[in-house]
């Protein structure tokens, strides 16, 4: 339901990191990956809005495929 929850270890229950409710300007469609670098920045893959967006220290932004539309280009992704 297009939003990336956090489980901590040991914990039944999950806090929402990111969604389109937390976030809105995002519009979050199929995040279908997650990775966290070595200094804690998350990196989502959004399988419907063809890009990856990373966390900054306040916000978020695109790195690649920021115009939402499939492609094979050199900044486009296709799922």
């Amino acid at each position: 339901n297009n939003r990336i929850q956090l489980f901590r270890s040991g914990h039944s229950t999950a806090i929402t990191v990111l969604s389109n409710i937390t976030i809105p300007s995002l519009h979050l469609r199929c995040p279908s990956g997650v990775l966290f670098d070595d200094d804690g920045y998350m990196y989502v893959l959004e399988e419907h809005n063809h890009r990856i967006i990373r966390s900054d220290l306040n916000n978020y932004r695109c790195l690649v495929g920021c115009s939402g539309m499939a492609g094979s280009g050199s900044d486009q992704l296709n799922h």
